[in-house]
């Protein structure tokens, strides 16, 4: 850019030596001094000057260019006769040349000197230089460009130049244009959100800058409130800041840390590389620490690199590296590998303790084509260890497992049919085991209707029926600890020894085969419909299922053990299963008026109800006749055996057990009220959208909806009839409060009676016995549970400032991952109110009972001071859930955060004051207390 600052200075040599010819000029006698006004236009009221300058390289023969009177004139003045030859010379300029000053524009002969007066302005293609005033001494080649002071002492019209966005700014600005040096006094040079003051600064032919007395600031005030102080600095042709002794100064005190050298973040566009400062502080049992030490490494305008770690002084550490990458329309996505090392107290403790842990996660979208796509999804870790003792991120402490996908997706055009082959991963930390499927696939045909073209009213069944079909396949590692998934996903070994959990102190043996399971499935669905008296709706449907496996099992009874072994038998299987059913619904609506209401209110309630009434049917797929399930002796007596099915380790289960003849009914109806205004008033949005027909009609829905659902199974020989499932939802005070609720009843008696084995005699049970029959009551309620929310909110201040319109693609990503981090101050006043409360009763043991209230929110004080509070309370054991407040307040260019958990296992606080700049973000102060730091083991 500097070296278009030295090709903007040459277009205004040119423009000085063809001023007399091209431009309006005064011409000044020998012995008088140029006239200089500082008003926006001059006495005589002519308009302020501006127009483009010709295109030069039209000038073939400029010798015959002479004003008419202007050789007899001539004096002999060399510099009259330089500015005639200098018109001789061809111009390379490859657009026009726009210059202007508000009030004049000033050319003295005999000086040699073109002045620009009052907000002076030349452009050329993108460049800009602006100035209250600038000189061009013609025979010297200088150039000279300075602003003027006003009424109140202060310096206005300073220099400018812009070039792409990026601007310079100085006090005052010389260049020659034979040497192709320059100095800047006052120099400020702003790209992006960093800038570069410096007192006074010598221009080089070589595009570069020497400072003295530099600032390195992302403040954007004349006199900023932090910046790093160097005594020199050099900016190089190539952007990069090389700086000799610096410090930071804060609200002009220096801050006692002074670094010899340095080599500053480089400003100007593109990818940026500088090291990340990290924490600091005292973590108990594991020692003093650094956290988040890294370098960002951008390679290009694609790829970035970062590396991060934390390290302890007793031997605890963590290595990170990250990179991200995207080509924009193309692909997107980031890499994420940790490495961590525990270690608590010293090898000759009893409770010494040592752990090493890793963590992988990855993100990738690329959309291929408009039909095909590529997506990645990955999280996965070595064992919970890294999420819960390693990783300092709270939602890392709070997660029970990890999910992972990769998947590709095609379809095809034309064709109603789309393809995905993935791989998926899910761990349990708790358990510590993990289950992979590597691969998945699916072959999907959409719903196809092959008689929709019949047109005959007697064939409107047949016109609506449709099928899909839909094939799945799965090789699956389920449930294998997670130290040895590699082992088992490998085949290395044909056994895995183990603890099955952290209690256990005998290993066990198990074969690689109890791990490993696939298959195939298929499905087919139908169906069709139609309608009885054009009121009832009725859909027919069915659907085939067909498992194929390439091993099965048996169990036989090892009488020298007493008891039943199982075996696998290799060999491709097939099992499949079937049914149908019928469904009529209808809907039915009433309309009540009260006697008591006003005729002219008009009040009006109106319910709807949906009713549903199905039958299923579905075989007994354990019967003989299928040959899917066997008998086994289970004892020495042969009097016990035990029905099995042959597919019971399929990944895709084995058809169902016992014929069922199931009869569904539900139940759901809403209620809505409507009424007129007596008086009209200004309305809300909100009560637009719930008018109706006429402008004065007010609707509101008293309850949304009201279900009640069970089953009756034909076919069981006990425990005919399921439980009762009710549910509602409504809301009050037009939306703002919210009300769920759920409950389950269960008809069957609970209690214990005589059996036929002694041993269970006593046991309390579920009994095939009505308990309206047993003790009157129609049903005992199992499970309830309601939750009541509401949100309250402050009207939406007007926006501070302009806002841009535009969409920002990375910030809105930005905001989605760190989405707890952003607060709206345009909102002064945000509460979130909920309770919960949930009841389980399914023995004769004490109700299982919850009650939560929980309350968060923020406040703004004053216009830029938020608070953010989340907490609850615990009503059964009266004890306060997890609580957290965040204090943010932005300090023009700092940003100041405070987080407190006040109380709890848990409690911890944060401050920190750090640059807003994304430049300088490294730039801050923090104090902290983690709550794993105060715990010697976790």
């Amino acid at each position: 850019m500097r070296r278009n600052l030295l090709h903007l200075c040459t277009i205004i040599f040119v423009l000085g030596m063809i001023a007399p010819y091209n431009i309006m000029a005064q011409i000044i006698p020998p012995n008088s001094k140029p006239e200089s006004s500082q008003k926006d236009t001059p006495k005589d009221g002519r308009p302020p000057e501006s127009r483009p300058l010709p295109d030069f390289s039209t000038l073939e023969d400029t010798s015959k260019i002479v004003p008419p009177d202007t050789s007899k004139k001539s004096t002999g003045n060399p510099q009259e006769q330089a500015i005639i030859d200098s018109l001789k010379a061809n111009s390379d300029l490859s657009a026009p040349v726009n210059y202007e000053a508000v009030d004049s524009i000033v050319y003295d002969v005999k000086s040699g000197v073109l002045f620009m007066y009052s907000q002076g302005s030349i452009k050329y293609d993108d460049l800009e230089l602006k100035a209250e005033r600038i000189n061009i001494e013609i025979e010297k080649q200088n150039l000279h460009a300075e602003g003027v002071k006003n009424e109140e002492g202060e310096l206005s019209g300073i220099p400018e130049f812009t070039q792409d966005g990026e601007t310079y700014r100085a006090n005052g600005l010389d260049y020659n244009f034979k040497s192709q040096k320059g100095l800047i006094y006052g120099g400020k040079i702003a790209q992006e959100e960093a800038f570069i003051l410096a007192e006074k600064a010598k221009y080089q032919d070589d595009g570069s800058f020497h400072g003295t007395n530099g600032k390195y600031t992302a403040c954007d005030l004349d006199h900023p409130h932090y910046y790093i102080r160097s005594k020199k600095i050099k900016l190089l042709d190539n952007d990069q800041i090389i700086s000799g002794p610096l410090n930071i100064v804060v609200g002009d005190l220096p801050l006692p840390v002074v670094v010899p050298f340095a080599f500053l973040p480089n400003v100007g566009k593109g990818q940026k590389n500088g090291l990340i400062m990290p924490q600091y502080g005292n973590a108990g049992d594991r020692g003093y620490f650094l956290r988040n030490l890294g370098y960002y490494l951008g390679l290009n305008d694609y790829l970035s690199l970062t590396f991060d770690g934390d390290i302890y002084t007793r031997g605890g550490w963590r290595l990170g590296t990250t990179l991200d990458y995207k080509v924009r329309y193309k692909y997107s996505g980031n890499f994420n590998l940790e490495l961590g090392l525990l270690r608590y107290n010293e090898p000759t403790d009893s409770d010494f303790r040592r752990s090493f842990s890793w963590r992988v996660r990855w993100t990738h979208n690329q959309p291929i084509d408009p039909t095909a796509s590529l997506n990645a999804s990955v999280n996965i870790s070595s064992s919970s260890t890294f999420q819960r003792e390693i990783s300092f991120n709270t939602n890392d402490l709070f997660t029970n497992d990890l999910k992972s996908s990769v998947s590709f997706r095609k379809n095809f055009n034309n064709l109603p049919i789309n393809f995905t082959f993935a791989a998926d991963h899910s761990q349990d930390l708790n358990e510590g085991t993990m289950t992979i499927n590597l691969p998945t696939f699916s072959l999907n045909l959409s719903r196809q209707m092959p008689f929709k073209n019949l047109d005959a009213p007697i064939f409107s069944p047949l016109k609506q029926f449709y099928f899909t079909y839909r094939m799945n396949g799965r090789n699956s590692i389920q449930n294998v600890p997670d130290s040895l998934v590699l082992d088992v996903l490998l085949q290395q070994v044909d056994t895995l020894t183990y603890f099955e959990n952290e209690e256990d102190t005998a290993l066990t043996v198990s074969p690689i085969t109890d791990f490993i399971s696939n298959g195939i499935q298929h499905n087919i669905a139908g169906g069709t419909n139609f309608k009885l008296f054009d009121l009832i709706n009725i859909p027919l449907t069915f659907s085939y299922d067909e498992r194929w496996y390439t091993e099965t099992i048996r169990r036989d009874f090892d009488a020298e053990q007493n008891r039943v072994i199982e075996t696998t038998v290799p060999g491709l299987a097939r099992a499949y299963s079937y049914q149908a059913g019928l469904q009529a619904s209808a809907t039915f609506y009433g309309i009540y008026t009260p006697l008591w209401v006003n005729k002219r209110r008009g009040l009006k309630f109106r319910q709807q109800f949906n009713t549903s009434v199905g039958y299923t049917y579905r075989p007994d797929f354990a019967s003989e006749r299928f040959g899917f399930y066997d008998e086994v002796q289970t004892d020495s007596t042969r009097t016990k055996f035990q029905t099995y099915s042959r597919f019971a380790n399929g990944i895709y289960g084995t058809p169902g057990q016992g014929e069922s003849q199931s009869i569904s009914f539900s139940l759901s109806s809403i209620l809505a009220m409507k009424y007129k205004r007596l008086k009209q008033k200004k309305e809300s949005e909100e009560d637009k959208e719930n008018k109706g027909e006429d402008d004065n009609v007010v609707r509101t829905d008293l309850l949304k909806n009201i279900s009640l659902s069970s089953a009756y199974n034909l076919a069981a020989d006990s425990f005919q009839l399921s439980t009762f499932r009710l549910s509602a939802r409504t809301s009050f005070l037009k939306n703002k409060i919210n009300l769920t609720s759920n409950f389950t009843f269960d008809p069957y008696v609970f209690g214990s009676e005589a059996v036929e084995f002694p041993l269970d005699a006593g046991n309390a049970r579920r009994l095939n016995k009505f308990l309206i029959l047993e003790e009157g009551k129609l049903a005992r309620l199992t499970n309830a549970g309601f939750s009541l929310n509401t949100t309250l909110r402050s009207k939406q201040k007007n926006a501070r400032g302009k806002k841009s319109s535009a969409f920002d693609e990375e910030e809105y990503s930005q905001v989605l991952a760190n989405y707890n981090q952003y607060y709206d101050f345009d909102i002064p006043w945000n509460i979130r109110l909920g309770y919960n409360f949930n009841y389980s009763k399914t023995s004769l043991a004490p109700a299982n009972i919850t009650s939560t209230v929980r309350i968060s929110g923020d406040l703004n004080f004053t216009e830029n001071w938020k608070v953010a509070v989340t907490t609850g309370l615990d009503l059964v054991d009266m004890e306060a859930t997890t609580t957290s407040i965040t204090i943010t307040r932005p300090l023009h260019c700092w940003q100041f955060s405070f987080n407190w958990v006040p109380f709890g296992s848990r409690r911890s606080y944060s401050v920190v004051i750090s640059a807003r700049s994304s430049t300088l973000s490294a730039l801050r102060l923090t104090k902290n207390e983690f709550w794993q730091d105060r715990f010697q083991t976790l």
